[in-house]
């Protein structure tokens, strides 16, 4: 499997990977790919959100944005609906400083086929190898090592023996080494960090994983 990040180095994806997964903005890649992931709560308003239906690729994107995807919930009034049960107003100034509250929310209706949503887990980035595998057994996601992170324990628990990386160099502290110019946002050190302690836990479990560019 290929996972798809927004690095320069995603201009080496050339699609010859069975399956490869795009999140946020490597879904404006040309070339074919069959998953689009996402996780941040501004997502819905990032020209790229959409972009994976070209490609007719699988969305899943975190459990509490699924209510603002018109692809898995085509209804404009069940998005509405959906929305108002995801975010109460006793937790909605929380929210604004945290997404953390977010974390458990499950939609009550059920997305489009073929299409899902998936839930983080409340702790922070796990301390250990056996904490991470803790959170994947309940179907929970960690964060802090960016959504290419994200996509890689999906790739993970999709059975990949191999894993590679295209676009994920996670060097853009600056906001400004994107492989398509004028995109926003910013990987920071911690991120970095904690994504190469994650890529050493997957390499324990036996799954190659190969860089390129």
């Amino acid at each position: 499997m290929a996972v798809l990040g927004s690095g320069p180095t995603l201009g080496a994806f050339a699609g010859r990977e069975p399956v490869a997964i795009a999140v946020n903005g490597a879904a404006a890649c040309d070339v074919p790919y069959q998953y689009f992931i996402c996780g941040d709560l501004a997502s819905p308003q990032r020209e790229w959100f959409y972009a994976s239906r070209r490609h007719r690729a699988r969305r899943f994107v975190a459990s509490f944005l699924a209510p603002s995807d018109a692809v898995l919930f085509p209804s404009a009034l069940l998005r509405w609906r959906l929305r108002c049960e995801r975010l109460p107003r006793s937790v909605r100034a929380r929210a604004r400083r945290s997404p953390a509250p977010l974390y458990d929310y499950r939609p009550s209706a059920a997305p489009t086929p073929g299409h899902g949503w998936f839930q983080y887990c409340r702790d922070e980035f796990p301390t250990d190898e056996q904490e991470l595998h803790r959170h994947l057994r309940a179907e929970r996601l960690v964060h802090g090592a960016s959504i290419a992170g994200v996509a890689v324990q999906l790739a993970y628990l999709m059975g990949a023996a191999e894993i590679h990386l295209y676009g994920c160099a996670m060097d853009n502290d600056q906001g400004d080494n994107y492989f398509r110019p004028g995109s926003r946002g910013q990987t920071t050190p911690l991120q970095r960090a904690n994504f190469s302690q994650l890529l050493a836990w997957i390499a324990a479990a036996g799954v190659r994983l190969v860089p390129h560019g």
